[in-house]
């Protein structure tokens, strides 16, 4: 997607058809939020960095826009593999785990030697929503907290695509996922991967 870095899934998607569990997230996030402006910023569809969209914490539903301020770009991922070793996340995924609920996601197919090849898929769960493992923080000056999405290597199947892929719980763990006594190393070894995918125009 446009702002992402080679390597690094794409972005969540919300459909116009989506699910009942969806809606209902998306109107509790908007009900929790007071700031019209915010509310009237929320985003669905295709979503990029910056946008405000809804979110899954341990507290319930609410709007944070994607993104960790960097030191140069803002920070839309982080990886799974090293996240507990780098400053930037350890306390977040410690402490303040999300969920990225979507109806799937986009993803460029990438070439041998990692461009873009121009071929765009969609990957989903036929019917049900993908629910994302994401962190979360406050920052300073911030009128939402901001959040990444947590990835890993792709998936048997889904690297020929991409080498990366979102971490996606499965239904019966995300309750553990937004709880600060689960393992979340544990869950992230045992993510959800049977997702269907397609060539879209663009």
């Amino acid at each position: 997607m446009d702002g992402a870095r080679p390597g690094k899934p794409c972005c969540p998607l919300y459909t116009e058809g989506m699910d009942q569990q969806l809606k209902q997230i998306i109107e509790e996030a908007e009900r929790r939020q007071s700031d019209p402006e915010l509310r009237a910023a929320m985003r669905l569809g295709e979503i990029y960095p910056t946008n405000i969209v809804p979110i899954l914490t341990h507290q319930g539903p609410e709007l944070m826009k994607w993104g960790y301020s960097g030191y140069k770009n803002r920070i839309i991922n982080a990886r799974s593999e090293t996240a507990m070793d780098k400053a930037m996340f350890r306390r977040s995924l410690m402490e303040r785990r999300c969920l990225v609920p979507a109806s799937g996601y986009y993803e460029w197919q990438r070439t041998r030697g990692g461009s873009k090849s121009g071929e765009k898929y969609a990957f989903y769960h036929p019917g049900k929503p993908l629910y994302m493992a994401g962190l979360w923080r406050m920052e300073q000056n911030g009128r939402l907290p901001v959040f990444v999405i947590l990835t890993r290597q792709a998936a048997p199947g889904l690297s020929g695509i991409h080498d990366r892929m979102p971490v996606i719980l499965p239904e019966e763990t995300k309750e553990l996922w937004l709880s600060q006594d689960a393992d979340a190393g544990l869950l992230m070894q045992h993510p959800f991967t049977d997702l269907t995918f397609r060539a879209v125009s663009v």
